[in-house]
C-alpha cells in the first residue's frame, strides 16, 4: 500500500471511531425512559414495534397530512436520520476491511450490529426497539456500500 493509500487507511479508521462515538453518544447518552412506579416489563413491552412500515407510514402521514411544523420536522428527521446517519459506516466498512466487500458478510454483520443496538435500546430504556429502525438503517448502510461499490468500480476502469 502506497503512503497516500496509508494516510487514506488510517484516516477512514479514524472517522470510522469518532462516528461511532458519536453514534453511541446520541443513542445512548440520554435519559432513560424508565417511569417510576410501572414495571420493566411493562415498559420493555411499550417499547417494541414489531411490525414492519407501522412507524414509517404513521411518520409519513404526519409529513403529508399535518400543518404542524414541529410534528412535520420531528417526523422528517426521524425518518432521513435513520437513513443517512447510517450511510458512512456504509461506505467506510468495505474501504478499510476487505472482508465487508463480500455483500453477505457486509449484510449480516451490519444487520446484527444494528440488532444489537435496538435491542441494547429497549433493555436499557434508552430507547425503543423498532422494526422501522432497523429497515431504515440498513437502507442507509445499503446506500453507503453502494456508493461504495460504485466508486470502487470507477477507480477499476
Amino acid at each position: 500500500m502506497s503512503k497516500k493509500g496509508r494516510k487514506n487507511h488510517t484516516f477512514a479508521r479514524f472517522l470510522l471511531l469518532v462516528y461511532g462515538g458519536f453514534m453511541l453518544w446520541l443513542l445512548f447518552g440520554r435519559t432513560s425512559r424508565w417511569v417510576a412506579g410501572e414495571p420493566y416489563g411493562q415498559m420493555l413491552l411499550q417499547n417494541i414495534n414489531w411490525m414492519p412500515f407501522f412507524t414509517i407510514g404513521n411518520y409519513l402521514k404526519v409529513v403529508l397530512e399535518h400543518t404542524n411544523e414541529a410534528a412535520r420536522s420531528h417526523c422528517i428527521i426521524n425518518l432521513v436520520g435513520n437513513v443517512v446517519l447510517f450511510v458512512l459506516p456504509g461506505w467506510l466498512l468495505p474501504h478499510i476491511w476487505s472482508r465487508y466487500r463480500n455483500f453477505f458478510r457486509f449484510f449480516f454483520t451490519c444487520l446484527g450490529t444494528i440488532l444489537v443496538i435496538e435491542v441494547a435500546q429497549l433493555l436499557t430504556l434508552l430507547g425503543s426497539f423498532d422494526v422501522d429502525d432497523v429497515i431504515l438503517n440498513m437502507l442507509g448502510l445499503l446506500l453507503g456500500y453502494l456508493a461504495y461499490i460504485l466508486t470502487h468500480l470507477k477507480k477499476k476502469k
